[in-house]
């Protein structure tokens, strides 16, 4: 397969999980099933920067909940030199979620899409690919204010190509569920 084909066939794969997450995000609240019970529906974003195995992190995730199941979409932006290389991660993950009056405690795992460029300078190269992977994430979250907190987030990702994992700090805001 040539570089142009290759080159489509991410970008496209990358458009349809994108409208993926954004299906989600915007349904999910409407659909039947979370309607069964409005006041259960659980939601909360957080985002954060942090340090891993291959430099620093930038990552944002949308969790929530329908009926008794949480998820979550998420996406990871790692740089892992000067040069302008970078990692990107799309992920979804299930896990379980222990919230209490000042703590929130989550956990999830779930398959992520990975694609990577990597700037060689030396003989004015660049090399792309893709993969997947799998993901995990932890979050402990600190909530002064009920909807708003702040937090740590580990979290990990073991795929074909380029492994990482790392720790980042996290700023949560959720719907107070």
């Amino acid at each position: 397969m040539n570089k142009c084909n290759n080159e489509y066939t991410r970008k496209v794969s990358v458009l349809f999980f994108l409208y993926f997450i954004l299906f989600i995000m915007i349904l999910t609240p409407f659909s039947s099933i979370a309607q069964d019970s409005v006041k259960t529906f659980k939601w909360w974003y957080n985002s954060g920067r942090g340090v891993g195995t291959k430099g620093f992190h930038v990552g944002a995730n949308y969790n929530f909940s329908i009926r008794k199941q949480y998820y979550q979409v998420g996406y990871n932006l790692g740089e892992y030199n000067l040069f302008g290389n970078t990692l990107h991660l799309l992920n979804f993950g299930i896990g379980k979620r222990i919230i209490k009056r000042y703590f929130l405690l989550a956990g999830f795992i779930g398959p992520a899409y990975v694609w990577a460029t990597e700037n060689y300078f030396n003989n004015r190269s660049i090399f792309m690919y893709s993969t997947i992977g799998l993901v995990s994430n932890l979050q402990l979250i600190f909530k002064p204010i009920k909807f708003l907190g702040v937090g740590i987030e580990l979290y990990g990702n073991a795929n074909f190509k380029q492994s990482t994992g790392g720790i980042r700090i996290s700023f949560h805001i959720s719907n107070n569920k």
